[in-house]
């Protein structure tokens, strides 16, 4: 194996790992009081590409040493996550390409270049499609193609001696990417945000054809989309909105009904006059379902509930994944809790985590 395949890096890349920013869902999310950036990013052109149901994965290259990364931080030496090894080899190369055209040629400024995207595949239903031995899918729900496969979405760059980077704009992207032979999201739209927000869900996943598969059909749904400005959005100090819509089987939050909210469903008078225990019960419970889990497993690589070391993980990631979700919906109510009110939500929360995991992990 190459130096570059396995590499200890000898330098460091940041301070501390950072993950790809949580995608929101509206212009609102990201410019709730800035109204000159909300006009701003409507103003530009928008990039439309199917959202890929796979796991957050990240080739990390400094000169002709590379890296790799899941969402949540470093892949250990030796370590398959979702089967990534089998690309090292294929796509390591191009990906160190990438890094040398965006220097060499496009004149970027950058020590570091990261190449982000989704790793996927690894299972596909048809009966004229032969299964590829020893490959687990890395999700269900939506079939791509029988192998391992990747594909870029963004890259970051970050000069030495920075802390935080810096995305490039979509076409230096793609052309980047195309110069080293690394697969890349391929636009559904180019065009202004009131389309490109309005732009229609629920279609067949167009990955399958990439690979010349036979279909399987219109219930093989693409997850959702993802939009971002095709350029950097000016004014803006580095802020950049990418915003994601998903069809409603993927929902995280289905089985939470914004109109009805609790009233009705809890005691107002369990834990004082406003029962905001049970509310945030309530809404915990919608919170922690089997969509969420997946997406926790696809950031900690697969997991058994024997797992000593990522299972405990697994279970935190979710826990902070809710407690976010629950105190954007209700800031008040979070804020106000006792110490014992608190307790016994994280209580309850770690209870249906739990169980969650007894029901879908495999011992």
């Amino acid at each position: 194996m190459s130096a570059w395949q396995e590499s200890r890096l000898k330098w460091p890349l940041v301070p501390t790992f950072t993950p790809y920013e949580k995608i929101r869902e509206t212009l609102n999310d990201w410019f709730a009081d800035d109204v000159a950036g909300y006009r701003a990013a409507g103003r530009m052109d928008w990039v439309v590409t199917e959202k890929i149901h796979g796991a957050n994965f990240s080739w990390v290259v400094r000169e002709d040493e590379v890296r790799c990364a899941r969402r949540k931080g470093w892949i250990a030496e030796g370590e398959d996550f979702f089967g990534h090894l089998s690309l090292v080899s294929t796509l390591g190369p191009g990906v160190r390409e990438v890094a040398k055209y965006l220097k060499s040629k496009a004149g970027v400024r950058a020590d570091v270049v990261i190449v982000i995207g989704e790793i996927y595949g690894g299972k596909y239903p048809h009966p004229k499609v032969a299964p590829v031995p020893d490959v687990q899918p890395v999700q269900t729900g939506v079939w791509y193609c029988p192998q391992i496969e990747f594909c870029a979405f963004d890259i970051a760059v970050i000069q030495e001696g920075e802390t935080v980077r810096r995305y490039l704009d979509f076409d230096t992207m793609v052309e980047a990417c195309k110069r080293g032979k690394v697969p890349y999201s391929v636009p559904l739209f180019i065009g202004n945000y009131e389309e490109a927000s309005a732009w229609p869900l629920g279609f067949e996943t167009t990955i399958p054809a990439l690979f010349r598969l036979p279909s399987l059909g219109p219930t093989n749904k693409a997850e959702g989309v993802v939009l971002k400005p095709r350029k950097e959005v000016p004014g803006l100090g580095g802020v950049r909105p990418v915003l994601k819509r998903k069809i409603a089987e993927f929902a995280e939050d289905e089985r939470y009904h914004g109109a009805e909210k609790w009233e009705g469903k809890v005691d107002r008078g369990s834990y004082g006059k406003d029962g905001r225990v049970d509310l945030l019960k309530w809404e915990a419970t919608s919170l922690v379902n089997e969509n969420r889990l997946f997406a926790a497993v696809s950031k900690v690589g697969r997991v058994t509930q024997g797992d000593e070391a990522r299972c405990p993980e697994l279970i935190q990631l979710m826990e902070e994944d809710v407690w976010s979700d629950l105190t954007s919906r209700n800031a008040a109510v979070v804020a106000a809790l006792s110490s014992a009110e608190r307790a016994a939500v994280e209580a309850f929360l770690k209870g249906e985590i739990r169980t969650l995991v007894e029901l879908y992990l495999p011992e």
